[in-house]
């Protein structure tokens, strides 16, 4: 008697038409398997346009419309890189996602369908992190970045607001992203903001011009606009004035806080000292006039107007660290170490944080002649991290 291996399950036994242990009938397995055999000689990867795709594997590939050209330098699918021409990277992305599985079947080899099911998979995986997980996380990150003192003033200046309060209710609070863009070098700088703003009564758009001077950022303007009211209200408006060259009739906007900065990075200190002054004479409580003027004035060598400036800066803004450094420098020429004490402990009242000041108040007690006193700050500037405030103390250790 006649026996068989079954061509599935390999059970050896009497040769029948139906297999004993997995119960397939022989006859038409093998013919489905040959069948197949020969879908598959005709499916074969990575033949160009020769390659037949298989039916299981036609679709949208989310991978390569995720990620485009990344995915297509991957799968040897360079028509991706059309990416990078402008306006045709618009359409590209629904090209790759409808043509993606044809496209990676026919320029790649791969070992099965189940092999380039596999690989396509990953593909979509790390195409959703991508824009699920990476992308906001970037966004998120430049738009902390964005979030610096230019931001932080405009909203002071928008919270203290009357109109802005009564116009959206209070608390303000603001949106989660900002857009636009900050450009910095060195102690000098620009910023174009844009976020969002709410309150119990509706909702707005703030926009703002900045710049930085010195080390410190200026509002330049401040707008808040709610569309639903189509209402805009001027937070920091530019300083109007009419030009003598133009008609009676027109208006020119100017500021003569950015004109002084040019005039005095042109070291026209004269040109720059008639700026700051307008721009005191029209906003006196505005301690950056007096600052930025009190600068020129000590290129002019002016002391005594550049100390009285200087003075009104701290009056308006009594953590004005770096007019305090100036103050000490102009009363340290008279040697006037005892007024230099008075204005450095009263700024370490309402900063005590800051080791330079530590510092800067025990170098005035030393010439003093008051030596524990100046110690004692050498000490506190070095627990706040400033070395030459520890080195001092070493160099006096043995005393």
């Amino acid at each position: 008697m006649a026996n068989m291996i079954c061509p599935q399950c390999g059970q050896f036994q009497e040769k029948a038409d139906i297999c004993s242990s997995c119960g397939i009938v022989v006859a038409k397995f093998k013919a489905e398997s040959a069948e197949q055999s020969s879908k598959n000689q005709k499916c074969i990867s990575g033949m160009g346009k020769e390659s037949v795709l298989p039916p299981e594997i036609k679709g949208w590939n989310w991978g390569a419309f995720f990620l485009s050209w990344i995915w297509g330098i991957g799968n040897s699918t360079y028509i991706a890189l059309l990416m990078f021409v402008p306006f045709v990277n618009f359409v590209m992305p629904f090209v790759l996602g409808a043509k993606g599985n044809k496209w990676a079947w026919q320029n790649r080899t791969w070992r099965d369908v189940e092999h380039f099911k596999h690989t396509q998979r990953k593909w979509t995986i790390a195409g959703l992190l991508l824009v699920l997980i990476v992308l906001p996380l970037f966004i998120f990150s430049i738009s902390n970045m964005l979030k610096g003192e230019a931001y932080k003033l405009s909203l002071t200046a928008i919270e203290s607001n009357v109109e802005v309060n009564n116009l959206i209710g209070s608390p303000i609070e603001a949106g989660l992203f900002v857009v636009g863009n900050t450009e910095v070098s060195g102690p000098d700088g620009k910023a174009s903001l844009q976020y969002s703003i709410s309150g119990p009564k509706g909702d707005a758009v703030v926009y703002v011009s900045a710049i930085k001077q010195m080390g410190r950022w200026v509002l330049q303007e401040v707008v808040v606009h709610n569309v639903e009211q189509r209402k805009k209200i001027q937070v920091v408006a530019p300083i109007e004035e009419k030009d003598n060259d133009q008609p009676s009739n027109n208006t020119v906007i100017i500021s003569p806080l950015t004109d002084g900065w040019q005039a005095y990075e042109n070291k026209d200190y004269s040109q720059a000292i008639r700026l700051y002054s307008k721009h005191i004479q029209n906003k006196p409580e505005d301690n950056n006039g007096f600052y930025y003027r009190a600068l020129a004035y000590e290129k002019t060598n002016d002391d005594e107007k550049a100390l009285e400036d200087f003075l009104q800066t701290v009056r308006l803004e009594n953590d004005y660290f770096d007019a305090y450094l100036h103050i000490d420098s102009l009363l340290a020429k008279k040697s006037r170490y005892e007024e230099i004490v008075q204005y450095w402990s009263a700024y370490i009242e309402q900063v005590n944080t800051n080791g330079r000041a530590y510092l800067e108040r025990g170098g005035a007690y030393m010439h003093a002649g008051k030596k524990v006193l100046a110690l004692k700050d050498a000490k506190k500037a070095c627990e706040l991290g400033e070395k030459y405030g520890c080195q001092l103390l070493e160099r006096h250790s043995g005393e």
